[in-house]
This record gives C-alpha cells, sequence and structure tokens, in this order.
C-alpha cells in the first residue's frame, strides 16, 4: 500500500503553520540545552574545585529541567496529533 504526501506551502503561511514549526523550534531548542547542560556539567565535575562542584550541580538540574520539558513537549505534541487524527466511519 503506498501513500502520497502532498505539500502545502501555504500552510506555513498560516497561523496554525506557524505556531506549529514554533513549537518544534522550541522542541529541539530544549533539548539542545539539555545536552549542552549535560556536557558542561561533565566537565566541570572532572575539576576539582569546590566552586565547579556547585556550579555542576546546578547544570545537573538544568539539565533534568530541560530534560523534562523536552520530554513533556514530545509527548504532548504526539497526544494533539492522535487527537486530530480521524479513523475512517463504516457505514
Amino acid at each position: 500500500m503506498s501513500t502520497t504526501f502532498k505539500y502545502d506551502a501555504s500552510y506555513l503561511k498560516s497561523i496554525s503553520g506557524i505556531l506549529k514549526i514554533s513549537c518544534l523550534c522550541e522542541y529541539y531548542l530544549h533539548v539542545f540545552l539539555a545536552v549542552a547542560c549535560f556536557i558542561a556539567a561533565s566537565t566541570t565535575i572532572s575539576l576539582d574545585v569546590t566552586a565547579y562542584t556547585i556550579a555542576t550541580f546546578f547544570a545537573l538540574l538544568a539539565f533534568s529541567f530541560y530534560a523534562l520539558d523536552a520530554y513533556l513537549g514530545y509527548r504532548l505534541s504526539h497526544q494533539r496529533d492522535a487527537q486530530t487524527q480521524t479513523e475512517p466511519q463504516t457505514v
């Protein structure tokens, strides 16, 4: 079974298209920030300085918040997509 996908360029210019893209850019931004915080925490934990250890704690805390927000946004977008899909009605 093959399906064809049609690309509608006017959808990207509509309000719903712009909002959908901004939600995707927000999701990817939170994923990027979570990875950046994890890398920063991983590098600062290797240095044995008390100030860096405290900074590592806050970087890991920020990592967990960004990762949680990215996961919740991902889950919400999939729930929203599942709710908008319609099932074929049989008569």
